[in-house]
C-alpha cells in the first residue's frame, strides 16, 4: 500500500483520497497532522498541486479536517474548469 497521487481532476475522489493517505500513514505510525499535511500534498499534481501552489500555500496550520475540506474544494472547482 502507498499513498496514491491525486490530481484534482473530474473522477478522483478527495475524500476517498484523503482517507487512503490518513489511513497509510497511521498505519506506518504517522499520526501528527502536520506531518500527514506535509507527506500529502508531496503527492498532489496537475489541478490539485496548482490550486495548491495558488490558494493553498496563504494556509497555515491546518488540521487534517481543513486538509478533507479544501480537497473537497478543489474537487469542486476542478469540476467546473473541465
Amino acid at each position: 500500500m502507498e499513498i496514491p497521487i491525486f490530481y484534482g481532476v473530474i473522477g478522483e475522489n478527495p475524500k476517498e483520497w484523503t482517507n487512503q493517505v490518513e489511513k497509510y500513514l497511521s498505519k506506518i505510525g504517522i499520526k501528527d497532522d502536520k506531518r500527514i499535511f506535509k507527506i500529502a500534498k508531496t503527492h498532489l499534481l496537475g489541478n490539485a498541486l496548482q490550486w495548491f501552489e495558488n490558494e493553498g500555500m496563504c494556509i497555515t496550520d491546518w488540521d487534517k479536517n481543513e486538509i478533507k475540506w479544501n480537497n473537497q474544494k478543489i474537487y469542486e472547482q476542478t469540476e467546473y474548469r473541465n
